[in-house]
């Protein structure tokens, strides 16, 4: 299915906007793992730049865990257009 890159306020999304996350959907509740899905839970409210839109739409954002100068960590999730609106 195709989701154009509306977020929620019916605002368009581009690579680099900085967009908040309001809500999960229910089928990636479902099919995270417990780490992953706790990780992505304490980003809910909180905004960062858009990586990626990929072709079906999808917003990519990246979830930085550690950074330091010898160690870099991160998730990657892809999220509905939906489950975004820009501050």
């Amino acid at each position: 299915m195709f989701h154009k890159a509306i977020d929620a306020n019916g605002q368009a999304l581009e690579l680099a906007d900085k967009v908040k996350i309001i809500k999960i959907s229910d089928w990636l509740l479902e099919n995270l793992d417990k780490d992953a899905l706790r990780l992505l839970e304490t980003c809910l409210g909180k905004t960062m730049p858009i990586i990626d839109i990929d072709e079906h739409g999808f917003i990519w954002l990246e979830i930085v865990i550690n950074s330091s100068q010898t160690n870099y960590e991160s998730h990657l999730f892809g999220l509905e257009p939906n489950c975004l609106i820009k501050p």
